[in-house]
């Protein structure tokens, strides 16, 4: 299993977020714009929950002191494991009692045995990893019933009108390079697609996941403004947040522009015709694929 610091710059970014102990204090609030971003963002696996209360959850890449464990047991999830690739910070959410179980894991060679988990949470975190495929397969493998995974959108796969025009105009003029990211601490930023999801369950002989679109937006000051917002000031920023997030949600539905996240719920397998109705009620769209004729 790899060091941690054979992965660029995030030992010593996690570092840092450890020292500023105040910073802490602000991650673990949920009373804030920022932890109403969060909770929003991870509210579809409640319909997962209702209707499996009794299942074991394991979230990967849960950096914030273990957030996002946090929030499913908010949500009612009574058997939650958190981890991330660095432990400092889940061992403060522990001893603060933000969090219960929790590990250090790397998520490309994830320690637990087959099936260890009903549930694997994965919410903005893949996209950080250098090899985000392999964690992928590890989250499937220690899943029994399924891997949900919260994640931006590549937009240049699954195009909407806006972004099919760019596409074109590129073409045109000969300039059909794609845009590339990278972010601060050194990792390529990997994006998710519908399809690219659908490639891979069909490689591991999976036939089953349900997509729903999610639009966020992030602005500066959010950790700092309470929920519901009291201040003029914070109840502008909540009205700037939301009017962003309701056009981006106007443009999805149009098909003008594609939604800025993805929830997929890549399961096992083929879940219950109830878990189907559930979840389609909440605004998922099944993805039911072929069966490998040859195998």
């Amino acid at each position: 299993m790899p060091s941690t610091e054979d992965y660029d710059n995030h030992p010593g970014i996690w570092r840092n977020h450890v020292e500023a102990l105040d910073e802490a204090a602000q991650a673990m609030r949920l009373d804030t714009l920022d932890g109403w971003r969060h909770i929003r963002m991870i509210k579809p696996a409640s319909s997962l929950i209702k209707r499996d209360p009794n299942a074991s959850w394991l979230t990967v890449g849960d950096g914030h002191f273990g957030r996002d464990g946090h929030i499913l047991t908010q949500l009612g999830a009574t058997s939650v494991h958190a981890t991330d690739f660095s432990s400092p910070l889940l061992e403060i959410g522990k001893d603060r009692g933000f969090i219960g179980s929790c590990s250090l894991e790397n998520a490309e060679a994830l320690s637990f045995a087959d099936n260890g988990f009903d549930f694997v949470l994965c919410k903005e975190a893949y996209h950080h990893f250098p090899r985000p495929y392999i964690a992928l397969y590890e989250m499937l493998r220690v899943a029994k019933k399924g891997v949900i995974l919260v994640e931006p959108r590549d937009e240049n796969i699954d195009r909407g009108m806006k972004s099919a025009t760019k596409f074109i105009l590129r073409t045109l003029r000969r300039k059909r390079v794609m845009p590339h990211y990278f972010e601060e601490v050194g990792n390529y930023v990997y994006t998710v697609s519908e399809r690219e999801l659908e490639k891979f369950m069909l490689g591991m002989h999976r036939t089953s996941l349900a997509f729903l679109p999610l639009n966020d937006h992030f602005t500066e000051g959010l950790g700092e403004a309470s929920m519901p917002p009291k201040s003029d000031g914070e109840k502008t920023l909540f009205k700037q947040m939301s009017d962003e997030i309701a056009k981006r949600d106007r443009q999805e539905k149009r098909r003008i522009r594609r939604s800025s996240h993805l929830v997929a719920i890549l399961f096992k397998e083929p879940p219950a015709s109830e878990m189907i109705k559930s979840l389609t009620d909440e605004g998922f769209r099944f993805a039911l694929l072929p069966e490998n004729p040859y195998r």
